[in-house]
């Protein structure tokens, strides 16, 4: 027997067992191993994404959400800093879905709908404000799984008690594979603030435009400087149509309100007791 026969019944073999475990329905290979043959859901924290599998490994959804956002909080019993992630779930040892609540309200009196809980206070809920950055989910909460609330409304009708969640990944990672490092700050608490202008005006509108314009020209424009140092690149600007003080570059501002013709002049704004240095 020569070594084409050999490689020709090896292909054979190859293909048949393909065809075979295709004819089984195979699980594919991106469900995790918690979740074979268990119905479930996998937040990847990494891709911020949400798969809701069936028992038989049909993806039923496959969603962007938003995970446990990239800041910190001082415990009030330690006085330590805690990130306040969404914890990975331990290898082998996934989560169960152990109460349900379409209509919940939190202790803040935050409504979190079409939620599921499935470790201590963190659930996957729709938020009425689900943002997204370049139509990705990206890390936007205190630990729990946010969702839109189409999405969120899907999710609650396709888990039921004890299903299982499975959490994987790091928000780091998904914020470097947006490559926007150099936009953000070392410390977690201030890349979640830039993350906030990038969400909230990635491609402002006219009218956003001219709302913070008209806020310039009004001196009806916030610019906080907790730090005390005067660079352009750490202000936190804020005016009547922003909901919160984002943090963003003066000079990113400046560019964002002034006319073509006064870029042109290169004219830079007056912010009233605000000394600015580059």
């Amino acid at each position: 027997m020569n070594t084409q026969f050999f490689v020709s019944i090896a292909l054979t073999f190859i293909i048949t067992c393909s065809s075979l475990f295709a004819a089984a329905g195979e699980i594919p290979l991106a469900i995790p191993a918690e979740l074979v043959g268990k119905r479930g859901a996998h937040v990847n924290k990494s891709t911020q994404t949400i798969i809701v599998y069936s028992a038989e490994g049909e993806i039923l959804l496959e969603e962007i959400c938003g995970t446990g956002a990239l800041f910190a909080k001082k415990n009030k019993r330690t006085g330590e800093l805690e990130q306040l992630d969404t914890p990975n779930s331990p290898k082998g040892k996934p989560y169960k879905i152990f109460k349900k609540d379409a209509k919940y309200i939190n202790t803040d009196g935050v409504p979190m709908p079409f939620s599921s809980f499935f470790y201590k206070g963190c659930a996957a809920h729709g938020n009425e404000n689900f943002v997204s950055f370049k139509k990705r989910g990206i890390p936007q909460s205190g630990g729990c799984v946010r969702m839109s609330m189409e999405v969120a409304e899907k999710v609650y009708a396709l888990l039921d008690y004890d299903d299982l969640v499975v959490v994987t990944g790091s928000a780091d990672d998904f914020i470097a594979s947006l490559k926007l490092d150099h936009l953000f700050n070392t410390e977690t608490a201030e890349k979640q603030e830039d993350l906030k202008f990038l969400i909230d005006l990635p491609n402002p509108t006219k009218e956003q435009i001219a709302q913070a314009r008209e806020a310039w020209i009004k001196s009806d424009l916030l610019v906080e400087d907790p730090k005390a140092s005067r660079r352009r690149s750490e202000m936190f600007i804020r005016y009547p149509s922003m909901p919160e003080t984002t943090r963003m570059s003066f000079t990113k501002f400046e560019r964002l309100i002034l006319t073509p013709e006064e870029q042109a002049r290169r004219v830079r704004l007056v912010c009233p007791g605000v000394e600015l240095r580059d």
